[in-house]
């Protein structure tokens, strides 16, 4: 299979809860532009992260949306009984949806290694896990390459653009340079 993207635009009915009223309101995810595979991993996060953050599904990623009690004790005393958590099976319902998307926005050989996961946080922090190692050489050999960057016959602008990609970059990867940082490797590099 190619490593198109696929639609993934859906209507997921995001929970408002509280015991009295709960309101499932619909929330569009745009389609993720591209299938995380081997090589985007950087790119396919900061897509996923915004679409869910737009569509306020996030917190089913970071774990911050947290999963309510799965059963509820009603009445006392002797009469007291364990009933099911209507908010619970909402929220595991949102939940599945919300790793249904992150799944298919991904291509097989990895969704293969996710298969286990039984929350989207759980599939989030997987691939994490996966490519973080992965990401932090990155940022080690475009660190590198930036502070080997010379000028040499490039023109100033040429040279900065050059810079100004790596430490881009180096941020999109989450491991940002200061302004002092970038200007003490363009002058560095232009001497």
């Amino acid at each position: 299979m190619t490593s198109r993207s696929l639609p993934l635009s859906t209507n997921v009915g995001a929970i408002i809860s509280s015991p009295a009223t709960t309101i499932a309101a619909p929330a569009v995810v745009p389609t993720i532009a591209v299938r995380l595979d081997r090589n985007n991993y950087m790119l396919w996060r900061a897509l996923t992260l915004t679409n869910f953050s737009g569509a306020s599904l996030h917190g089913h990623l970071d774990g911050t949306t947290a999963a309510p009690s799965k059963t509820l004790t009603e009445g006392g005393g002797a009469d007291a009984r364990v009933v099911d958590n209507p908010d619970y099976h909402r929220w595991w319902t949102q939940d599945q949806k919300v790793l249904g998307l992150l799944l298919s926005s991904m291509t097989e050989d990895i969704v293969c290694q996710l298969l286990g996961c039984p929350t989207a946080a759980a599939a989030w922090s997987a691939v994490q896990s996966m490519f973080g190692a992965q990401n932090r050489a990155g940022v080690q050999h475009m660190k590198r390459q930036i502070q080997a960057l010379k000028k040499q016959d490039m023109t100033a602008g040429e040279y900065m653009q050059k810079v100004k990609a790596l430490a881009d970059a180096m941020a999109t990867a989450g491991s940002p340079l200061s302004d002092d940082d970038i200007i003490d490797y363009m002058l560095i590099g232009s001497g």
